[in-house]
């Protein structure tokens, strides 16, 4: 077995954070190690939140959707975290502050408030659907 030396120190003093705002987003069109995705839109379309970006091609394929609203300003390949190149849609985010709040308080639900789980998918599936 080899054992590789640790070299974490030039980072370890940053902590954890989360990028909620990112200028651009590299979407691979390769998500995992079935056929890559297919791109159903091109440079200069303009992309809302949600909206597929990507359709399956073949048998073990998945589509994609776009995490932020912005433009599509390249498709193009770029590194992949198998190391090696993958197509990418390179989306140049919109900035925008999206708040979301909380309906209902749910520590005080009790069990037979719970909507089940297709009732939390449906709406969600919904909800996106019409914005």
């Amino acid at each position: 077995m080899i054992k590789l030396q640790e070299y974490k120190e030039p980072q370890h003093h940053i902590g954890s954070g989360k990028f909620l705002n990112p200028k651009k987003l590299y979407l691979p069109l390769s998500q995992h190690t079935g056929r890559p995705s297919s791109a159903c839109v091109k440079v200069g379309d303009q992309v809302k939140e949600t909206q597929m970006i990507a359709k399956e091609d073949g048998f073990i394929s998945t589509r994609l959707h776009a995490p932020k609203k912005g433009k599509v300003i390249n498709i193009d390949k770029w590194g992949h975290p198998n190391l090696k190149k993958a197509e990418c849609i390179v989306i140049q985010c919109e900035d925008e502050e999206k708040r979301y709040v909380l309906n209902k308080n749910t520590e005080s639900l009790k069990k037979d408030e719970l909507p089940s789980m297709s009732a939390v998918v449906y709406r969600l599936h919904f909800h996106l659907s019409m914005n």
